[in-house]
């Protein structure tokens, strides 16, 4: 019956045995360790080799042992005056160690491993490649994209300045009192709710048909030869004489001529032509000062 009863793990009997120092349990493990090392050591030894590895292992000691004077070719080199560890050649630059022997040992077919080597190359060019292209295509996107947005950006400011032109040349009209504009697009239209005339419509239509450097360049001509009034250098001069000194349309042509980036002048080209006019500008200016002056001293 005691021998049936279970054991009790926390009786003293117990407590006591698991109470060692760990000295021991360390040492048992290097032993155990050491011991596994040896018995896979044996394993190796006592394993039967296979005849590829024989062949490998006798192949390799022969490879790296010397010939010696048995051998023929070697004895006639010899009798030539070479000496074992001389280079070849008559400069003694030649090679020292024989041309190491690539043995075969996989199943491939001959030149399969170079054609591997030369596709993973070709791959590796190829991607290379694409990189660059997409690389490319990236840049020439964001070149488009700029060029886009700038084109947009001077877009806005003709049509800034035409809608300029026509409200200088409705005022300007006014002035001599023409009711009615030689190009319905020369004002700027009202707003009216009635139904235009079918001629209206025509000439509406063909007005369209121009394009807003078109319509700028065809109104600022207007006001040129009408009004004597240039819209860049916001000023009315006295005749022909007087404009003659404006050289901002001569110069804007020439501009445009050259220009790539819109039919008519941009940005850039306005600055242009505000600094190649700025004398004329001053010398009108000079001559109005003048002609008041005189209006003055002549009242007096």
């Amino acid at each position: 019956m005691e021998g049936d009863e279970e054991e009790d793990y926390m009786s003293d009997l117990f407590i006591k045995q698991d109470v060692r120092p760990g000295l021991p349990m360390v040492r048992r493990v290097k032993e155990a360790i050491q011991k596994e090392e040896k018995q896979k050591e044996a394993n190796e030894k006592n394993r039967q080799k296979s005849i590829k590895e024989e062949e490998k292992e006798r192949r390799d000691m022969v490879l790296k042992s010397a010939l010696g004077n048995e051998n023929k070719g070697f004895a006639l080199l010899q009798k030539m005056g070479y000496k074992s560890g001389q280079a070849l050649g008559k400069s003694g630059e030649g090679i020292v160690e024989p041309i190491p022997l690539n043995i075969k040992t996989g199943r491939s077919g001959l030149g399969h491993e170079e054609l591997k080597k030369r596709k993973a190359e070709e791959k590796l060019e190829n991607y290379r490649q694409k990189l660059h292209m997409k690389k490319q295509a990236n840049e020439q996107a964001a070149d488009q994209f700029r060029i886009r947005f700038k084109t947009k950006q001077e877009e806005r400011k003709m049509e800034g300045d035409l809608r300029k032109s026509q409200r200088a040349c409705q005022q300007l009209d006014m002035q001599k009192d023409i009711d009615v504009p030689k190009e319905t697009w020369f004002w700027i239209e009202p707003e009216e709710e009635d139904k235009k005339d079918e001629e209206d419509k025509e000439d509406e239509c063909t007005s369209s048909d121009l394009s807003v450097p078109e319509k700028l360049h065809i109104l600022t001509a207007y006001l040129r030869e009408e009004h004597f009034y240039c819209i860049w250098c916001g000023t009315t001069y006295e005749g022909e004489s007087e404009l003659s000194f404006c050289r901002c349309f001569t110069l804007l042509m020439q501009l445009n001529s050259s220009c790539r980036t819109h039919p008519l002048c941009s940005s850039s080209c306005s600055f242009q032509i505000y600094i190649a006019n700025l004398p004329s500008r001053l010398l009108g200016f000079a001559q109005s000062f003048v002609h008041i002056i005189i209006v003055i001293v002549t009242n007096f």
